[in-house]
């Protein structure tokens, strides 16, 4: 008589080499995040079209990276170029995800903010573990936080001066309504990008997402989602953080 153990095994691995049936993965995004939120809309379906099942891991950005670097997780949902020369693990699936925009949002009018380094005269907040706004606040010594509700908040309190966030919300409409913007200072691409023990699905996804563009669904999925990335911003209690965790 065959061994159960035997047989259990030969089945396991049949089903990983057998065509058509591919591993779950699982993605890591960012907690309480409304673009990340509309990147995994995307993704979910994507994955889907190439019969791959997905799920998403809710970290802090900073960690998020650690841990998908280190193929704790099997990759980013959604990340700027600029963390390549970082993360050398993490592949870039090449079809852009989603394009974003940054602006300042102040007390008062923002006529004399024409570029980024406009802002270097006012207490700025930013969020922490949003690679691009610490690169670009760099030399500004900003307030770092948690969130971009922590963002607004600490904005109508006056502790800070401006907040530089950047994402598919526009912070002056619905639910903020921040009555003081500047015009768009930075515009960014967001690529996926996995883990390099799965540099066989890159291309896989890459057909997946140049599909959705070309038939115009990820403009359905962006239009649909909408309304529900609003009310994710609202989601987050304040929390105030000087350590980088996020």
């Amino acid at each position: 008589m065959i061994p159960v153990r035997m047989i259990l095994a030969t089945i396991a691995a049949f089903a990983l080499a057998a065509p058509g049936i591919a591993a779950p993965m699982t993605l890591a995004s960012l907690d309480g995040e409304p673009t990340h939120f509309l990147a995994e809309k995307i993704l979910e379906e994507a994955y889907a079209h190439a019969g791959i099942e997905v799920a998403f891991v809710h970290l802090p950005s900073n960690r998020a990276l650690k841990e998908s670097n280190r193929g704790t997780y099997d990759g980013e949902v959604a990340r700027l170029p600029v963390i390549e020369g970082t993360y050398l693990a993490l592949v870039r699936v090449p079809v852009p995800l989603l394009t974003i925009r940054g602006y300042a949002y102040g007390t008062g009018p923002l006529d004399d903010v024409k570029q980024f380094s406009d802002l270097a005269n006012r207490r700025l907040g930013i969020e922490l573990g949003i690679v691009v706004a610490e690169k670009l606040a760099a030399d500004m010594h900003p307030v770092k936080l948690a969130s971009t509700e922590d963002l607004v908040t600490f904005l109508r309190r006056g502790a800070v001066d401006a907040i530089f966030y950047e994402g598919v919300v526009d912070l002056s409409g619905a639910p903020y309504f921040l009555p003081y913007r500047s015009r768009a200072l930075h515009q960014d691409t967001l690529y996926h990008y996995l883990h390099v023990n799965h540099m066989d699905r890159v291309e896989i996804i890459s057909r997946a997402l140049a599909d959705m563009q070309r038939t115009g669904r990820i403009d359905t999925i962006l239009a649909a989602y909408q309304p529900a990335a609003h009310e994710i911003l609202q989601g987050s209690t304040v929390t105030y953080t000087g350590a980088a965790d996020r």
